[in-house]
């Protein structure tokens, strides 16, 4: 059976900042008889009034451009598969990135090439406008859908999570120290929002010219998955995976769900920007292209 995607995404600037810097982009495409490819973004700008909103433009800018690729036509006889035991499993939570060495696929080394272009971009701004955007950075979360398969990669605090089976699983690593130490099992992953740290990323976009971005096993999509890549707006609000889980299994529609996620993290405070998008597999008939930012 072919697979169906359907897509929703919402932005905020919350309840105390008049400025968003948050930004997310998607495109996809899907036709009656093939599985259908797809490009997800979330960026959070950081370094402080409009260098943040510069850093997270520029980010996904970055990476819609290098993204293009996708939705080219290919020689699928050329294209690299991903065998079976190299896929992601919900058992297997503290082994789930992957090198370039190990697996040597085209999406991988799309996702891998464009972090580091987006890195390079912001990095090269800075230097060159230092009055204005000296100390600018931004989060990214990706997620490129292909032939069935969904793989992410990450640098800073942006979060993408997978819904399967009343199940909510974090894909990704904080670029913390909590994050670090959620990853080696030495703090729980909901303590995170409380921890002291948690707002000093070790990694993000901007800041060093050589960064190595998070690539994750891919994941084989199933029916009835749900994808979520969000800012940290939302889980620093909304402070459990518990909760985020129940709210992911409340609503079964997406553009709901999505004005849901975001009510809830103002209702619980709405400090910082909060982006959501959502993509949910699903059987339904769609076709054509979308692209939205």
């Amino acid at each position: 059976m072919v697979i169906r995607l359907q897509v929703a995404s919402l932005s905020d600037p919350g309840k105390l900042r008049s400025l968003n810097e948050d930004r997310f982009y998607f495109k996809y495409i899907q036709a009656s008889d093939q599985e259908p490819v797809g490009l997800f973004v979330v960026a959070d700008g950081l370094g402080g009034y409009l260098a943040g909103e510069v850093a997270s433009h520029w980010a996904i800018e970055t990476v819609k451009r290098e993204g293009n690729d996708l939705f080219r036509p290919h020689d699928l006889s050329e294209t690299k598969r991903v065998r079976a035991q190299e896929l992601w499993e919900m058992s297997d939570l503290n082994n789930r990135t992957v090198s370039m060495q190990s697996l040597n696929t085209d999406t991988f080394h799309l996702i891998s090439y464009a972090i580091k272009k987006a890195n390079e971009v912001l990095v090269n701004y800075a230097q060159q406008k230092p009055r204005e955007a000296g100390g600018m950075g931004s989060t990214i979360v990706l997620c490129v859908i292909q032939d069935g398969l969904a793989t992410v990669g990450s640098l800073g605090d942006s979060r993408a999570y997978l819904w399967r089976q009343n199940r909510l699983h974090q894909i990704t690593t904080d670029h913390t120290i909590p994050g670090e130490l959620a990853a080696r099992g030495q703090l729980s992953l909901d303590k995170i929002p409380s921890h002291p740290q948690r707002h000093v990323l070790q990694r993000c976009l901007g800041r060093h010219i050589v960064m190595e971005p998070d690539i994750f096993r891919p994941i084989k999509l199933e029916m009835n998955d749900r994808l979520l890549l969000c800012s940290d707006g939302l889980w620093n609000m909304v402070r459990t995976n518990r909760q985020i889980g129940e709210l992911m299994g409340q609503e079964p529609d997406a553009d709901k769900l999505v004005h849901r996620l975001v009510q809830e993290a103002n209702n619980a405070g709405g400090e910082d920007n909060v982006t959501v998008l959502v993509i949910d597999v699903t059987c339904d008939p769609l076709g054509g292209p979308v692209d939205a930012d």
